[in-house]
């Protein structure tokens, strides 16, 4: 079956990361200066523990529903350091937050040149693991990248996170298209894993820096499953997408 659509994973797909490491020290840092206001005597050191697998904690059970995942998950933190913020500081503290980490992370050179090709021939789709979705929306919206995409879904908007089949079967009912003309685009292990099961078609970016080891602070150092999939295709960079489509279509 012919491919017809194209998605895209956004993080180390669409977008590269740089320093990591001062990404993650400038991410702390605006938590510090923040939380500072409630408590002169906090150190660095002791934020920076609290703040240890800040991302791979499970989601807050208890949550304010005027704030996303990510805005819980620092409401949580400073319930737990005993501070009482108002939600509306919680939601500027985000986005401070973020945006410090984000200085560190650029679009890929090939990005939009690629979807400037794909966009002529193939419904093109974001599928992102994210909590803060407005996030997500404003940096592609800066980059002029959500003009390409018939679909984006992004996990703390829907409910669900790659590896889970679930988010695949969202953003493939708002194209309705079929898994096996998609091609799904990602460099991490719940990219690849999520889209097979999914039914989708994965393609591999193999970066040299990988994403699972920057998409929390301080994260336990987990080792890399092993991915069982026999229609896996893998790429170096996004210039090399439309010969993996070409092969696809020709068999």
């Amino acid at each position: 079956m012919a491919v017809k659509g194209v998605f895209f994973d956004l993080y180390g797909t669409l977008y590269k990361y740089g320093n990591m490491n001062q990404a993650w020290n400038d991410w702390l840092d605006t938590f510090y200066k923040n939380f500072l206001l409630f408590d002169k005597n906090l150190t660095r050191e002791s934020l920076s523990a609290a703040c240890g697998g800040f991302f791979s904690k499970e989601e807050p059970l208890v949550c304010n529903s005027n704030l996303s995942v990510f805005e819980n998950r620092i409401l949580r933190l400073s319930e737990e350091l005993n501070y009482n913020i108002p939600p509306e500081f919680i939601s500027n503290i985000a986005e401070e937050n973020l945006a410090a980490w984000q200085k560190h992370i650029s679009i890929d050179e090939q990005a939009i040149p690629i979807l400037d090709i794909l966009k002529n021939n193939y419904i093109l789709g974001l599928i992102s693991n994210f909590d803060h979705p407005e996030h997500v929306k404003k940096i592609i919206n800066q980059d002029k990248m959500d003009i390409y995409f018939s679909s984006i879904t992004i996990s703390g908007k829907v409910g669900f996170k790659k590896p889970d089949k679930r988010i695949f079967d969202t953003a493939l009912n708002k194209t309705n298209l079929k898994p096996e003309e998609v091609l799904f685009v990602g460099d991490a292990n719940d990219d690849i894993e999520g889209a097979n099961a999914a039914g989708l078609i994965p393609v591999f970016i193999n970066r040299e820096l990988k994403s699972e080891e920057m998409l929390d602070y301080n994260q336990i150092e987990k080792k890399h499953r092993h991915i069982k999939n026999k229609k896996l295709f893998t790429i170096t960079n996004l210039g090399q997408l439309e010969a993996i489509i070409n092969e696809i279509n020709e068999v």
